[in-house]
């Protein structure tokens, strides 16, 4: 009695096609040398079009565009007075979403919050401790948050852009949908295998 050989993916195969799509944009999301969302590209040859299915990683930004960006935000904790010191890993722990940049992020947001209130406690009065505290903290604040966003943003540090980061995200939601799509192709067609085995036995 034959029975019916119809069914689909392996659940293996689809358990691998997971990782590999989360492998991929974690790797993406940590600033892997490559050519355009779409593309891949080694360091001194041209792009090739990625197979289907695969991830969209981040294209570096190099050159004059990476420097402006890397003073710009530099310039912020200096301009600011250090009022503003944490925007710059703002952006980063928002690009990175790493535990390691919130940390940074919530250390500096700490000390900007420290020397406010120091500064708004000592309004007023000269010569008090708190006073004497928000002014020994300014400038070593605004050395520490410059030297490191210029460190952060260099272009070998290999920060993607926001509109890069974006299309990784939005690929892989695409990639989710199908991952779902074809799990459920793969229960409907085991079930169907099950419904005829158990109509052949019945033969």
């Amino acid at each position: 009695m034959a029975r019916s050989t119809e069914c689909g993916p392996p659940a293996s195969t689809i358990r691998s096609t997971k990782r590999a799509n989360a492998a991929r944009q974690e790797n993406a999301l940590r600033g892997t040398r490559t050519g355009p969302p779409g593309s891949t590209a080694g360091e001194g040859g041209a792009g090739h079009a990625s197979p289907p299915g695969q991830t969209a990683r981040p294209q570096r930004a190099t050159g004059a565009r990476a420097r402006f960006r890397q003073v710009a935000w530099a310039s912020v904790p200096l301009l600011s007075l250090s009022l503003f010191a944490f925007a710059p890993f703002l952006w980063i722990a928002l690009i990175r979403r790493q535990a390691r940049a919130w940390a940074v992020l919530a250390a500096y947001a700490a000390a900007v919050v420290l020397e406010v209130v120091l500064i708004s406690i000592s309004a007023g009065k000269t010569g008090s401790v708190a006073s004497d505290i928000a002014r020994a903290m300014l400038w070593p604040l605004v050395v520490t948050a410059t030297v490191h966003a210029l460190v952060a943003f260099r272009p070998a540090a290999g920060l993607p852009s926001w509109r890069d980061v974006h299309a990784i995200r939005a690929a892989g939601k695409r990639a989710l949908r199908s991952q779902k799509l074809a799990e459920g192709m793969a229960r409907q067609s085991e079930v169907h295998a099950r419904a005829t085995e158990a109509r052949a036995q019945w033969r």
